[in-house]
């Protein structure tokens, strides 16, 4: 019918438009993915290896064994990835209008109420989880205690879990990489950044499977598909 066709080319007109927005950045998402960021690849490249001072108490032993226990994940550490110091929560974050098409963090991201071991005196804010997933998205600190400037950390181990589960040669949050791989945020702004969305299909009929599928699972199919 003319209506379903309208809202198919609707829909796909929103998501094109969505997608060419986020051309050159790395999706950043929660277990869930209903809160999610997309920032420039170029940030993820230059995240330090180790953890940033601020943020060592943020997640620590008793989180992990909450993620193994919830989710069945190994995870020895968090990784963070610090946003400029302009920049707040909601800049990157994915909306209706950016990004994934979902409802945002001002809805699906809660504060806790529980405040992390060492927090006061290693200036942390405020931590977010996921209404959904319950897991840590991210959190507000304070690096030089009260009065300074507030910057953003998000938690990237779980794109990390995800791309180990996609391409397992890629190695886990430990720094498992090989030689091509400098380190997790090169990992991630390698194979995660967002290329440019593929061109709509003329025929169904005369498509090959290969071109329906995700992007990135494309180039793991046989060439006779």
């Amino acid at each position: 019918p003319d209506a379903v066709a309208t809202l198919a080319a609707w829909q796909e007109s929103e998501r094109r438009g969505s997608r060419q927005r986020c051309q050159g950045t790395v999706r950043v998402a929660c277990i869930c993915g209903c809160c999610s960021w997309h920032v420039p690849a170029e940030w993820i490249e230059v995240a330090p290896e180790e953890t940033p001072p601020a943020l060592r108490h943020v997640a620590g032993e008793a989180y992990l064994r909450w993620l193994g226990a919830r989710f069945g994940v190994g995870v020895s550490r968090i990784r963070w990835l610090l946003l400029p110091e302009t920049v707040n929560a909601q800049a990157y974050s994915d909306s209706s209008s950016y990004g994934s098409l979902t409802r945002g963090i001002s809805i699906q991201a809660e504060r806790t109420t529980e405040a992390a071991p060492g927090a006061t005196s290693h200036g942390v804010v405020r931590r977010f989880r996921c209404r959904s997933c319950r897991a840590l998205t991210h959190v507000e600190l304070s690096e030089g205690g009260p009065g300074s400037p507030e910057r953003v950390a998000l938690v990237c181990t779980y794109e990390l879990l995800r791309l180990a589960r996609l391409l397992p040669a890629v190695g886990d949050d430990e720094g498992g990489l090989p030689g091509s791989v400098r380190s997790w945020g090169h990992a991630l702004s390698r194979h995660l950044c967002d290329a440019p969305p593929p061109l709509p299909l003329a025929r169904l009929h005369g498509t090959s499977l290969a071109d329906l599928v995700l992007p990135r699972a494309a180039g793991a199919l046989p060439a006779e598909c």
